[in-house]
């Protein structure tokens, strides 16, 4: 056998060694893609990581689809009979890419109030609440787990839960001074975790 031809083997060897391991690397990628990732504790937020209260984590099998943070945003209440009830939150949430969502609240049955999360593309998703926790900021509106209703095919269609995480603000102006018919909007800040 010929100097040529064992550096053919060699090389015909090599080739075949380097394939099946990037057929091997292909493998495990794909079906590492294939199983969700577990629920955690812990949420990544762009680069931050935010402690979620057990509470408020989505069941098993559900995985992170997105993360926002309210860009601006406020909580809009209104002085009924000199009481403050909430009405709506109106906010631009964005992602480090940058992608916005706007949220906004529509008054439901009975008054309730039915929180509306919206893409660009048209899709949406409306929340339920389902559990809530203290913020860990003073004087701030609580945490929440809510139940999500997809509408339209696009980018929010499938979400299954949403998470309101690590909010500032909000809170109910005090009551004194508060006239019947008047509109208070109070700033405020929340990280939005969207499951699918």
């Amino acid at each position: 056998m010929g100097r040529s031809d064992r550096r053919t083997r060699v090389l015909l060897a090599a080739t075949a060694a380097v394939m099946g391991i990037g057929g091997l690397s292909f493998t495990q990628t794909a079906s590492a893609e294939e199983v969700p990732a577990p629920a955690k504790a812990d949420t990544a937020v762009g680069t931050e990581t935010i402690a979620a209260p057990s509470a408020l984590q989505p069941p098993p099998g559900n995985r992170i689809l997105a993360t926002y943070r309210v860009q601006t945003g406020v909580q809009v209440y209104r002085c009924d009979t000199g009481v403050w009830t909430f009405q709506e939150p109106r906010a631009t949430l964005t992602d480090s890419t940058p992608r916005f969502i706007r949220h906004y609240g529509v008054q439901g049955a009975g008054g309730t109030v039915v929180p509306f999360w919206e893409a660009v593309d048209g899709s949406k998703v409306s929340g339920r609440v389902l559990a809530q926790a203290p913020s860990p900021r003073p004087n701030s509106i609580p945490q929440l787990l809510l139940e999500g209703r997809g509408q339209g095919g696009g980018q929010l269609g499938a979400v299954t839960y949403i998470q309101r995480l690590n909010t500032g603000g909000g809170v109910a102006p005090p009551i004194t001074g508060c006239r019947t018919g008047q509109l208070a909007s109070v700033p405020y800040t929340a990280d939005y975790v969207f499951w699918v």
